[in-house]
């Protein structure tokens, strides 16, 4: 099976690959098979969208895999209600990609994701585009929550992660400045052990010594006049730079694992916040 961009892992290929690949926009990832769509499908809910679901994509299928009668279901899948459940479903049905339990919870938890209010979908966006690698992208929908945020009343835990996101991935562009600004803003937020090491690993990676030493003292300050109930000790600024001096290996945009067994907190998070 042929491999493209940055899609990691797969699965043995049963049907035919094509002999000119379909480019995935959003994530910059050429896909020779339908194996590899399925794979897409599995990874990216929050990335499934018009550059797609389009008949492009199913010109593609009939075409390079030989499969128009799988293309004419597809087609058929985007005028219906459930559009997005039933398009994937249709294709992972078609090649029994997944077994019936695994397609059970596949459709539970892209329900899940579906109803889900928009900023909350918005963010599980930017954070799967972050994963791919598509950092201006991931940036920019972190802006776009953060934008609207004065319309809506979040609760701390949910925009400082959306802070702490939008830092990494500016970390990543080389915007230090502006990554330094969203880091601090997310650990005011929210000063978890997290958000305080992220900060100081990106003053490290960033910071000339002294102009370092200068912000850390500073930084020592402002958590020395936090409240005790936090999820650190004064050894944190500590961890932090050993983890600077040993690996330098970078901060990492906040995401679980498994996305999905975030949504619900995520839900829960957002409805306490907005009262809704």
């Amino acid at each position: 099976m042929k491999e493209g961009g940055n899609m990691a892992g797969y699965r043995l290929c049963r049907v035919k690959t094509a002999e000119n690949p379909f480019f995935l926009e959003n994530i910059s990832t050429n896909i020779y098979s339908i194996e590899e769509l399925c794979y897409f499908f599995t990874n990216n809910v929050p990335l499934l969208d018009a550059t797609v679901m389009n008949t492009r994509l199913t010109s593609w299928v009939a075409t390079e895999l030989g499969q128009p009668r799988l293309a004419l279901k597809m087609e058929h899948a985007m005028t219906r209600r459930n559009s997005i459940m039933e398009f994937v479903t249709t294709v992972f049905r078609e090649i029994g990609y997944f077994s019936q339990n695994e397609l059970i919870r596949y459709t539970d938890n892209m329900s899940a994701f579906l109803n889900l209010p928009s900023p909350l979908k918005m963010k599980l966006k930017g954070d799967s585009l972050c994963r791919a690698g598509k950092y201006t992208a991931s940036a920019r929908v972190y802006r776009q929550i953060i934008d609207e945020a004065d319309n809506v009343e979040f609760q701390s835990a949910f925009l400082s992660s959306v802070w702490h996101n939008r830092g990494v991935a500016e970390m990543k562009l080389m915007l230090f400045d502006e990554a330094l600004s969203s880091l601090r803003k997310s650990m005011e937020l929210r000063p978890t052990r997290e958000h305080v090491m992220s900060y100081v690993e990106a003053l490290g990676m960033t910071r000339p010594r002294g102009k370092y030493r200068e912000d850390i003292s500073k930084l020592r300050s402002y958590l020395s006049e936090l409240p005790d109930e936090k999820d650190f000790d004064d050894d944190v600024i500590r961890e932090a730079e050993e983890v600077l001096s040993v690996a330098r290996k970078g901060i990492e945009v906040e995401i679980p694992e498994d996305i999905y067994a975030f949504v619900q907190d995520l839900a829960e998070e957002y409805h306490a916040s907005t009262g809704t």
